[in-house]
């Protein structure tokens, strides 16, 4: 069975062996969203015209998160700029984990904790066999042996690692993840939704920054 990009990276992000992500759970969110825009790219569902999407089709066989996401796009009048289609998705996210992983829980390959703390209820994911996040790494890794990309169809994949900065399931030698980081960052460039997501991370970053500022001017006002 073929994977969709969207739960290959939900799988990626997942820790090998303990319930947690391997990076922060808004860096999933945006991988998640890159990754839904690059399974409908593949389908042909829209396209990209000076960094903004254009709706071309409104039905989807990928399945109920990929409709749901073609569905938001279909009620805007407008062309949306990228990067914004690319926060607007990452902030509905997390309602969208549990349907990207039914197929593995299917499979048996992926469990949930239901948690507890105070009065709030969260899940917490884990693999219950990591032997296909194994294999796809190691595929992967073998696309970045020489400078070039060996298999095009694992372009996507690479984009979306390398934005949300997991290469170091690749290597944890400092020299070669540059390297890698060094091939990855051209090609992202090249890429109309790898830029859109680079956008939408640098975005929400500088946010985050000017939030944190002013809460402290605020805080230190108050003294």
């Amino acid at each position: 069975m073929k994977r969709t990009f969207a739960e290959q990276f939900f799988l990626l992000s997942l820790h090998p062996t303990k319930a947690k992500f391997i990076i922060s759970s808004h860096s999933v969110g945006m991988g998640v969203s890159a990754a839904l825009l690059f399974d409908l790219a593949e389908e042909e569902c829209f396209e990209i015209e000076k960094e903004r999407l254009k709706l071309k089709k409104v039905n989807t066989q990928l399945g109920k998160v990929h409709q749901f996401t073609l569905d938001e796009f279909a009620k805007k009048k407008k062309p949306q700029k990228l990067s914004s289609v690319i926060i607007s998705i990452a902030n509905k996210s997390r309602k969208r984990y549990d349907e990207l992983i039914t197929s593995y829980l299917k499979e048996v390959q992926v469990g949930i904790e239901e948690k507890k703390f105070l009065f709030i209820r969260y899940k917490k994911y884990y693999l219950i066999h990591a032997r296909e996040r194994q294999a796809l790494c190691e595929r992967l890794s073998k696309c970045l042996v020489r400078d070039n990309i060996v298999d095009q169809a694992l372009l996507p994949l690479l984009i979306l690692i390398h934005t949300v900065q997991m290469t170091r399931i690749f290597s944890e030698d400092r020299k070669e993840r540059k390297r890698i980081h060094r091939l990855l960052e051209q090609l992202t460039k090249e890429n109309d939704i790898g830029t859109g997501i680079k956008t939408a991370i640098q975005s929400i970053q500088t946010a985050i920054v000017a939030s944190t500022i002013s809460a402290s001017v605020a805080a230190s006002a108050a003294r």
